[in-house]
């Protein structure tokens, strides 16, 4: 016996349909519309449909605790239906049979109310005549204050009439708490969110104010590009550039896409809010003939570049330029925010008697080290050991540290025994750090150490940033790489609105910073480079993975998959496969392209031999 979902019934025996033995839910959980945009999303991102409706349907709605039945008492009804007035419909399901429940809806006799609206509980909303909708597509690109003015303006004008709009947010902790605030100022009780983080009572009554209620905003991330919403007339997508709107397990897909394909479907207008998005939303707003908004000024600090020898953070010491700028915040009691792509103390452990660079015992990757709690740990396969600053290899105690991060950093400032505030906010820290940034503010100048999570410091203003070894972001981002510096360069400094902006960069490596701060220069070169590779916008990318505790077994299906592929022909669109040990011993193909029958010979191959499919990915 399997659980599972039904599409269509259909009387016969005809191989593949399965016997009905009983139902879990008496109503449908998803409209017309999302059931298209769930078929379309398993199309398109290579994914069984089933493993599609799975995340569009998840496991924690409770209705049954939610919907209290209500008898028609006008119907005439026999006496024992009586009882279950007031009931909630979980304790019916324990009272009477199901099919029973189904007829009396039916006929009637009874109805089903949330306990928050009040609103009888429809199965699905009216069919929508997408024909009479306009689904008009917007691109905002702008700086955050003025994307926050324009969503005001528009999001007033839909409620006003008592339509429902979905804002997506990259977030819940940082970002999403932001535009909660600020919107929930100016709209009151019209503001709700939706998504797993939040608790289950607050969670249902926003699923149900979505299905029932008008005029209303309701937040979310990813989670709740598949919520059902009544009267829904626009779609707001925030910072679409955020890697945290792609789902990288199970169902994998690109929740921006997906909005904008939501939006077709239920012919509903769109906006996507960013200052620096990614390429392929670029150019597809550009050739699909988007409005395309743009205000506020891209870049017009203070800059300057300081080139170091790597060698000198190894030492224990920071840059002499470094120091005099944290001296002089320290007089004038002004605000430092400093940026490190790399949260723990280094990412890179080398001996200086025989050179070797700790590596992975597990799958052979470098290893950082978190001198807080003196451990190793693998970037790959987070594996964690104590350290003992002892080479692996000769023995020898004289240790250095290369590529170093935010709690060296902290720790460097902390000797200098200057009269700082400091504070570092990573990912392991956020509550903490948001209570402080939020609290009470000692006197005084302050320096604030973090990663990635400063692009997200909205209303901190600081005088300086500073950021240290971008460029390492190139051996981080894969073809995306210097996608991702624009993008930092260009979210903090708007976030954060610095009077100066210091960029100190390695002396071997350099970069070229002023290529990063024009915007139309930037994306010209960037969609020249993808063309010119072959990469998204310009070619689609198919990434199979197959990972297996034995390696023999893993180099079985490998080969087989590949003569698959080969057999098909379209061996010319293959680069691979790759290995690595990632705790299991993983294989990777890449395919390149989208020739006809290629998606036919993909999902023919989808879970045979443990075989996972993701489309498009960020991290190659």
């Amino acid at each position: 016996v399997i659980t599972g979902f039904i599409e269509e019934i259909e009387e016969g025996t005809t191989q593949g349909l399965k016997e009905v033995l009983d139902i879990i839910d008496i109503y449908p959980l998803l409209d017309e519309g999302i059931v298209r945009l769930c078929r379309w999303s398993s199309d398109y991102y290579i994914t069984p449909f089933g493993l599609v409706l799975k995340y569009a349907i998840p496991n924690y709605l409770q209705l049954e605790q939610y919907l209290t039945v209500d008898v028609q008492k006008d119907r005439g009804y026999l006496e024992d239906i009586g009882q279950l007035e007031g009931k909630t419909l979980g304790e019916t399901f324990n009272l009477i049979e199901k099919y029973k429940i189904v007829k009396y809806l039916d006929d009637g006799i009874i109805s089903l109310k949330d306990v928050f609206t009040k609103n009888t509980f429809s199965y699905l909303f009216e069919e929508k005549d997408n024909f009479k909708k306009n689904n008009e597509k917007t691109m905002f690109i702008g700086g955050i204050k003025e994307r926050i003015e324009y969503y005001k303006e528009i999001i007033e004008s839909y409620i006003s009439e008592g339509n429902n709009v979905l804002m997506l947010m990259p977030d819940y902790e940082m970002w999403g708490s932001i535009f909660y605030d600020l919107l929930k100022e100016r709209f009151k009780d019209r503001v709700y969110w939706y998504c797993s983080s939040i608790k289950t009572k607050a969670r249902m009554e926003t699923f149900f104010k979505a299905r029932s209620g008008r005029g209303n905003i309701i937040l979310g991330n990813k989670s709740c590009l598949f919520l059902p919403i009544s009267h829904l007339s626009l779609i707001i997508v925030e910072r679409c550039e955020e890697d945290s709107y792609i789902n990288e397990s199970g169902f994998r897909f690109n929740a921006c896409e997906v909005a904008v394909k939501r939006a077709e479907v239920e012919g509903i207008n769109i906006v996507m809010g960013s200052l620096s998005p990614r390429v392929e939303t670029l150019k597809q707003t550009r050739d699909d003939g988007w409005n395309i908004i743009r205000r506020g000024h891209y870049f017009t600090h203070n800059i300057k570049e300081i080139r170091i020898e790597k060698r000198v953070f190894g030492s224990g010491i920071l840059p002499h330029g470094l120091i005099e700028i944290i001296k002089k915040a320290e007089e004038e009691s002004s605000d430092v925010v400093i940026y490190t792509p790399r949260r723990h103390y280094t990412s890179n452990i080398q001996c200086m008697n025989c050179t070797t660079i700790f590596k992975c015992p597990d799958c052979m990757s470098v290893l950082g080290y978190k001198k807080q709690e003196n451990k190793t740990i693998c970037p790959l396969c987070h594996r964690e050991d104590d350290y003992n600053e002892i080479c692996p290899v000769c023995g020898g105690g004289v240790i250095r540290f290369l590529n170093i991060g935010a709690e060296y950093i902290e720790e460097a400032i902390a000797n200098l025994q200057a009269n700082i505030e400091i504070l570092r906010i990573t990912g392991d820290n956020i509550k903490k750090s948001k209570k402080i940034l939020r609290g009470h503010r000692i006197k005084g100048s302050r320096i604030i150490i973090g990663t990635q999570l400063l692009t997200k410091l909205y209303g901190l203003k600081c005088n300086s940033l500073i950021i240290i070894g971008i460029e390492e972001l190139l051996n981080m981002g894969g073809y995306r790489a210097g996608e991702r510096i624009f993008q930092t360069i260009i979210n903090l400094t708007d976030v954060l609105c610095p009077d100066k902006v210091y960029f100190f960069t390695d002396m071997k490596r350099g970069l070229n910073i002023s290529g990063f701060l024009d915007f139309d220069g930037f994306y010209n070169s960037e969609l020249d480079k993808r063309k010119n590779a072959e990469f998204p916008p310009f070619k689609r990318l198919f990434l199979l993975e197959v990972e297996k505790k034995i390696k023999d077994a893993g180099e079985k299906a490998i080969s087989k998959i590949k003569k698959r592929i080969e057999d098909a022909g379209y061996s010319n669109l293959m680069i691979g496969p790759f290995y690595e040990k990632k705790g299991f011993h993983r294989w990777r193909i890449i395919l390149k392209g989208e020739e006809e029958g290629l998606s036919k010979l993909l999902f023919s191959i989808y879970g045979s031999e443990g075989v996972w499919i993701e489309t498009d990915p960020i991290n190659i």
